[in-house]
C-alpha cells in the first residue's frame, strides 16, 4: 500500500450473492449486540448449519450463538464454539496480566490495541473473537521483550525489524507491535503513526501501560480496517467493532477533531461510509439495496480478508486507466522490473547493497518459476483479462 494507496478501488464481487443466510446471521448478530431476543419463529426456520459456516468465516459465531439460545436450544456446535471462545479469552487475559508485570517491572512502555479493547464493548464475556492480541512497545527495547517472552513460555515465531514481532503458546499468540503501520505499506499511516507516543495517554492500569484518547482510538480503528479493506478485505467483524464502539462512545466523540485527521489520513469518505454502514447493518433495520451490495464486498472477504480479493484491487488499481493495452504492458513490466522505491521498501538489504541485486534477481526468477507458478500464471492471466468494463464495479475514495 503505497502513499497514494488510500485512493485505491475495491472490486465488487459481482459472483456473491445475499442470500437469506447471510441476511439471519446478521439478524442474529444485531440481536446480539442490542441484546434483544430474536423472534424464536424466525430463528426456526434458520439454515443453522449454514448459518454456522459464515459465522466462522467472519469470527462472530459465539456472539451469534449469544442471541440463539435465547430463542432455541443452541445447537452443539454453536455451544462449542462459545465455550471455546470464553476459554480462550481468558487465556488471553491470564496471559497478559503475566506479559504486563514483566513489562512494568522493566520500564519498558506498551499500550493494548484493537480486540483487547473492543471485547470490553461486547454485551458479555467472550462474545469477541480474537486470532491473537496486538501490543504497541517500545520499539527501543524489542530484544528486553523477546527475553521476558521466552521466560513466560513463548516462542518467537517472526521477529520483524520493522513491524511486530509474534510470540505463541498454544493456543495463544501475541504481536507485539515496533510500529502502527508498516511503510511497505502505507507511507502516509506510517509517517502519521511514526511518532505516535507523543499523543498516548497514560492508563492507570500499570506506570508504563498507555492508551489512546477515545477519538484516536477510533481512527487507528477505521485506518487500520481501511488498510485490510484496500488490500484483501475485511469482514463483518470489523463492521461488528465500529457499531458496538459507537454505541459505547459516540455521544463523547470530539467529531471535528475526527474528521481533521481522518482527512489527514486521507480516509474521511470511508470512515463516513463505514460508519453509516455499520449503523445500517446492525441497528435491525431492514437493509437497501445499496446496503447489501456494499455488504457483498465484506462477506466475501471473511475475517481476514482473500488473497483473490487482494490480487483484484491490487491489478485494479494499476489498470485504472483509459489506455488498456499500455497499463497492462506497465503493470507487467513493473512486476518483472523493480523500481528503486519498491526495491527500497520490500528489500532494503539489497537496495543498501546494490552490487548484490543480480543475486536477488535470480532469486526472485527461481521462486517464480519453482515456488510460486501457479500464482504468476494466475496473476498473468487476471491481467490478461481484466476488462474496463469492471470500472462500473469500482467504488473509490474520493479524498
Amino acid at each position: 500500500m503505497s502513499e497514494e494507496a488510500v485512493k485505491n478501488p475495491h472490486v465488487i464481487d459481482k459472483s456473491m450473492k445475499y442470500t437469506k443466510e447471510i441476511d439471519d446471521l446478521i439478524y442474529l448478530l444485531a440481536c446480539a449486540v442490542n441484546q434483544i431476543k430474536p423472534d424464536s419463529e424466525r430463528v426456526n426456520s434458520m439454515q443453522l448449519e449454514l448459518i454456522y459456516r459464515w459465522a466462522q468465516l467472519h469470527s462472530v459465531t459465539a456472539l451469534a450463538a449469544s442471541a440463539l439460545e435465547k430463542a432455541i436450544e443452541l445447537p452443539e456446535v454453536f455451544e462449542q464454539a462459545k465455550k471455546k471462545t470464553i476459554r480462550r479469552i481468558a487465556l488471553f487475559d491470564i496471559e497478559r496480566g503475566r506479559i504486563y508485570a514483566q513489562l512494568n517491572k522493566e520500564k519498558i512502555w506498551h499500550m493494548s490495541l484493537k480486540g483487547i479493547i473492543l471485547k470490553e464493548y461486547y454485551p458479555a464475556f467472550g462474545l469477541r473473537e480474537m486470532s491473537d492480541n496486538d501490543i504497541l512497545c517500545d520499539a527501543d527495547r524489542m530484544d528486553d521483550i523477546k527475553r521476558i517472552m521466552e521466560a513466560l513460555g513463548f516462542q518467537c515465531t517472526v521477529y520483524d525489524e520493522r513491524v511486530d514481532d509474534t510470540y505463541v503458546k498454544a493456543p495463544v499468540s501475541f504481536e507485539m507491535h515496533r510500529n502502527l503501520f508498516d511503510e511497505r505499506e502505507s507511507e502516509l499511516f506510517h509517517s502519521y503513526y511514526k511518532d505516535i507516543k507523543s499523543r498516548l495517554l497514560p492508563d492507570d492500569k500499570g506506570d508504563y501501560e498507555y492508551r489512546f484518547t477515545p477519538e484516536d482510538f477510533y481512527l487507528y480503528m477505521i485506518a487500520h480496517e481501511y488498510k485490510h479493506y484496500i488490500l484483501g478485505g475485511t469482514g463483518l467483524r470489523s463492521l461488528l467493532d465500529i457499531y458496538v464502539y459507537l454505541q459505547r462512545w459516540n455521544d463523547k466523540l470530539d467529531w471535528e477533531y475526527i474528521r481533521r485527521e481522518a482527512d489527514k489520513l486521507k480516509i474521511s469518505e470511508f470512515e463516513e461510509k463505514t460508519k453509516a454502514l455499520s449503523k445500517a447493518t446492525f441497528s435491525g433495520v431492514s437493509l437497501g439495496d445499496t446496503e447489501k451490495e456494499e455488504l457483498i464486498y465484506y462477506i466475501s472477504s471473511g475475517t481476514f480478508g482473500t488473497s483473490e480479493h487482494a490480487l483484484n484491487n491490487h491489478i485494479a488499481t494499476k489498470l485504472s486507466g483509459d489506455d488498456s493495452k499500455k497499463a497492462k504492458k506497465q503493470y507487467l513490466k513493473d512486476r518483472l522490473f523493480m523500481t528503486p522505491e519498491t526495491m527500497r521498501k520490500n528489500y532494503p538489504f539489497f537496495y543498501k547493497h546494490k552490487i548484490l541485486i543480480p543475486f536477488l534477481h535470480i532469486y526472485r526468477f527461481l521462486r517464480a518459476v519453482f515456488v510460486r507458478r501457479n500464482d504468476v500464471l494466475h496473476e498473468y492471466q487476471k491481467v490478461k483479462d481484466f476488462d474496463y468494463s469492471e470500472k462500473d464495479y469500482i467504488r473509490r475514495n474520493s479524498d
